[in-house]
């Protein structure tokens, strides 16, 4: 078995874990890539379903994180913030293209 089957087999058992150790090897294996300068199609194909994973989880943990600020009465500027976005509009794009559909008041009462 070859350096690269090795590999490629060492992925897809790790593909088996949790989203972490996912992640890791998807890492891992890119950086290495880097070095070689090569990627074999199967491991590249590995690698991008095992990020889908990751991506699909986190982008469903965004969501109920924003709705969790959005709740307990933060605003749209503040989940900005949270997350990184340059504005609240872009928070608020950023929460329905993930796929979040709840509102809220656009005034909230004085505390």
């Amino acid at each position: 078995m070859s350096a690269d089957d090795e590999r490629l087999d060492q992925l897809m058992k790790i593909g088996n874990d949790g989203l972490a150790a996912q992640f890791e090897a998807a890492r891992l294996y890119a950086a290495e890539a880097e070095d070689e300068g090569a990627v074999r199609p199967g491991a590249a194909v590995l690698v991008l379903r095992m990020l889908g994973a990751v991506r699909d989880e986190c982008d469903h943990i965004e969501v109920r994180m924003t709705e969790a600020l959005m709740d307990s009465g933060q605003s749209w500027e503040e989940v900005g913030r949270a997350t990184g976005r340059p504005s609240k509009q872009a928070a608020q794009q950023r929460y329905r293209r993930l796929g979040g559909t709840k509102t809220w008041p656009t005034r909230r009462p004085a505390h």
